[in-house]
């Protein structure tokens, strides 16, 4: 169904998880309350505004060389919110997000993106975005994200619709999906 050219969430129970230290913003909660699905150009304004936000997000933030660290802001039926550290060396597998359109912003240091053009992994394509970078992307985009550099990163990422399984691709023989995984417990 569409609403002004935005399709509406169809949800027998709506959820809305909003972090503890984020209750307080107003826009937060008009953010988390849309039901409409959310455009990759919409995501990209979440993800600069709350980068922008400095004073929201610095208090969370985490670093560890254990793992890359993440902490939900916002998940609701139309929206996750994602707040992620990355120590030097840390990356994520291949995937893509489930037929889910994204978006992301670097908050601090710099991250590498490679794009795959199709699941066959063909032909990668290396992005750098630095500091105050942004970009979003389509349901269909297969990446990879690392943090390369010799500093910290810190990026903002958001999804839209919410839920969705995040699928891993293996390259090491051929091309192929490995593995589903819910998208909250992948990121």
């Amino acid at each position: 169904m569409s609403v002004g050219g935005a399709k509406k969430v169809h949800s027998a129970r709506s959820r809305i998880h909003i972090h503890p230290s984020l209750e307080g913003a107003s826009w937060i909660r008009k953010l988390a309350a849309r039901r409409e699905l959310f455009s990759g150009g919409a995501l990209l304004d979440v993800t600069v505004q709350v980068a922008s936000q400095i004073g929201l997000w610095r208090p969370l933030i985490r670093h560890t060389t254990e793992a890359r660290w993440y902490e939900a802001l916002v998940l609701s039926d139309a929206l996750e919110l994602w707040l992620i550290g990355w120590a030097p060396g840390q990356a994520t597998p291949i995937h893509d997000h489930g037929g889910a359109a994204g978006a992301l912003t670097v908050a601090g240091g710099h991250l590498v993106e490679t794009v795959h053009r199709d699941p066959s992994l063909a032909q990668p394509r290396r992005i750098i975005h630095a500091q105050g970078a942004r970009a979003s992307f389509s349901p269909y985009h297969i990446h990879r994200v690392a943090n390369e550099g010799a500093v910290n990163a810190t990026s903002i990422h958001a999804y839209s619709p919410a839920g969705l399984e995040m699928r891993l691709y293996d390259d090491s023989v051929e091309a192929r999906l490995v593995a589903d995984g819910n998208v909250a417990t992948q990121r």
